[in-house]
């Protein structure tokens, strides 16, 4: 399964992308934040899609100002608001070529303590969609078996043993390791792994891919037949 990213040599200058950080940081700080908030969707919930996008517009015409771009709105649309989770698909293969582009987006997102505990494995051949087929329950079973790829999305319950390669500066593995962590451990393999996999249908998503999420399987019977050494635990699965 595909592993984790490398550690970056992060830049105090990317606090400017939070509104709230940016007077706390010293590197190109801009005092125009100071003062302004960034617009928010909380208590907007039955805006009708006009409202939503006008209202949008007011804002990114504020945002714009920022030391860094944003998002133009076809991209905004590509992403979240003309998303949607697909269910029919295209008689066309995705290459795994733009499979590993979109691992290398979402890989760079955000963990606790860079702890990338998501493993994927992509679902192409017949012989291994018929692996999949006894796992799902019957109303996913025609769609998934005519999607180009599946991606059963996983957590490594020892994604704790790389952390001296991706958290070096801590000893960050001691968080984790032993009987008496085991509980935390899960925890944060489960949050920090679901967290990746949406990174990953966003990167798909930006790449032109659709997604088509679903939890409507057996995952103790995906995780026998594909992670029998019991260390990697499936999530949730989505066709592309």
């Amino acid at each position: 399964p595909l592993t984790a990213r490398e550690p970056l040599q992060r830049n105090r200058e990317f606090c400017l992308f939070s509104l709230e950080k940016s007077n706390n940081c010293r590197v190109g700080q801009d005092n125009r934040f100071r003062f302004h908030k960034p617009w928010s969707l909380e208590g907007k919930a039955n805006l009708s899609e006009f409202q939503l996008r006008r209202r949008m517009s007011i804002s990114l015409r504020f945002m714009s100002k920022m030391t860094h771009p944003i998002l133009n709105s076809q991209a905004l649309d590509t992403l979240f608001l003309h998303a949607r989770s697909h269910n029919g698909w295209l008689d066309k293969p995705v290459e795994d070529a733009l499979l590993q582009q979109a691992w290398a987006l979402a890989r760079m997102g955000p963990t606790s303590a860079n702890c990338s505990p998501m493993r994927v494995v992509f679902i192409k051949s017949e012989a291994a969609k018929a692996r999949l087929q006894p796992a799902l329950i019957e109303g996913n079973r025609a769609k998934t078996l005519s999607a180009p790829v599946t991606a059963i999305f996983a957590n490594d319950s020892r994604f704790h043993d790389l952390l001296p390669k991706l958290f070096p500066h801590a000893d960050a593995r001691s968080w984790f390791a032993g009987p008496d962590k085991e509980a935390i451990a899960a925890t944060t393999a489960f949050r920090n792994g679901t967290l990746q996999a949406a990174y990953f249908m966003l990167a798909a998503r930006a790449l032109g891919l659709d997604c088509g999420p679903m939890s409507g399987f057996d995952n103790a019977l995906v995780d026998r037949e594909f992670f029998p050494d019991g260390r990697i635990k499936s999530n949730f699965i989505c066709n592309l």
